[in-house]
């Protein structure tokens, strides 16, 4: 009678831990769900920079499923297979709403998407800003823009506290670009030819296919330029004995010995490869803002986001704020001089986005 009791117990408490467990994976599967899906590994700067913006929006109290998938293409990894795989995930998850991050992930997963389902775009776009032209009811988003006003006005007092000397005025310097042919680049050299330059005089943009053009180019703006700017430099491919961050140190290498006028790069990698400051738009206010529109689109309640210029629609948004950030070995070996206020800011930025200093 007692081992029949017993054995009673057992099976009432197993059903009941059954019980709880269906029901909590239940609630679990009702609750609001995000899944965002980037174009890049997640060890890239820029990359956590914009899952730092998002963590920071959806905590885990919001009671909100948050998920994150990245498409890596270091190392010889096939985009194609994890593409195939996050399709199928999104089919069977069914996120509540889908953030895409950088060109790969907006065309190949957020546009197919969005013929049915409504779709977050943030970061590098495509150069036909294919989720932005779609004039669909359901894309929204924001996109990274290069912050030209904040890098003329900084290379520009780079010349003015490091070349006291130099007899030209500012209107005369002279401001080139360098960088390679990806998508990144594109958006850095059609910006860089559209802004209205007031402090600094443009005289071109070189893009580069291999190391052959890179250093032919470093040649002649070293004998052209006053200031440089070192654009994205990611998509020129290594040789087979180099992975791609030696590869990039190399390309980096090549820039601060060809290159003894002030240098500003518009990655946070470069820094790491040695480019002694870079400045860059905020990844974290990209992955800010998507997450508030992600929400808003779950929620149905308007969220505060950041108020953007009026001439901007208000479901295309741009990047307004930007990163200033220092590698601090480079400034101090090339002997740079930097305000009190901008070394204060890149020491904060730098803690924020994840670059090591060297």
């Amino acid at each position: 009678m007692k081992a029949g009791f017993n054995n009673c117990q057992r099976w009432l408490i197993a059903a009941t831990l059954v019980f709880l467990w269906v029901s909590l994976a239940w609630t679990g599967a009702l609750r609001p769900s995000v899944l965002v899906v980037h174009s890049q590994d997640k060890t890239i700067p820029w990359t956590r920079g914009i899952n730092v913006g998002i963590d920071t929006t959806i905590t885990p109290i919001s009671n909100i499923r948050l998920h994150k998938s990245h498409i890596s293409t270091s190392n010889g990894a096939n985009p194609d297979t994890q593409i195939s795989r996050t399709q199928r995930f999104i089919k069977l998850w069914q996120p509540s709403a889908l953030i895409v991050v950088d060109d790969l992930a907006q065309t190949r997963i957020g546009l197919p998407y969005a013929a049915n389902k409504p779709v977050i775009y943030t970061g590098i776009e495509d150069h036909e800003r294919s989720l932005a032209s779609l004039q669909a009811s359901g894309v929204r988003g924001i996109a990274q823009r290069t912050p030209w006003d904040s890098i003329e006005h900084s290379l520009v007092r780079a010349v003015q506290l490091n070349a006291p000397s130099h007899k030209a005025s500012t209107s005369e310097l002279r401001i080139a670009l360098i960088s390679d042919t990806g998508p990144a680049a594109e958006e850095e050299a059609r910006s860089f030819e559209q802004h209205t330059w007031k402090l600094a005089k443009p005289i071109g943009v070189w893009r580069c296919k291999n190391k052959e053009q890179w250093i032919a180019a470093l040649h002649e703006i070293a004998e052209s330029a006053d200031i440089v700017v070192i654009g994205d430099y990611r998509y020129m491919q290594p040789s087979d004995s180099l992975n791609h961050k030696q590869w990039r140190r190399i390309l980096a290498q090549e820039a601060l010995d060809r290159l003894s006028q002030p240098i500003a790069a518009l990655s946070a990698y470069a820094l790491e490869d040695g480019i002694p400051m870079g400045i860059l738009p905020s990844p974290m206010e990209q992955g800010e803002v998507a997450a508030k529109m992600a929400l808003q689109q779950i929620s149905k309640h308007e969220i505060a986001i950041p108020k953007q210029p009026s001439s901007l629609s208000q479901q295309h948004l741009q990047s307004q704020h930007f990163l200033l950030l220092l590698n601090p070995a480079q400034v101090q070996r090339r002997h740079l001089k930097v305000d009190a206020l901008d070394a204060y800011y890149a020491r904060s930025s730098a803690r924020l986005i994840g670059v090591s200093a060297q």
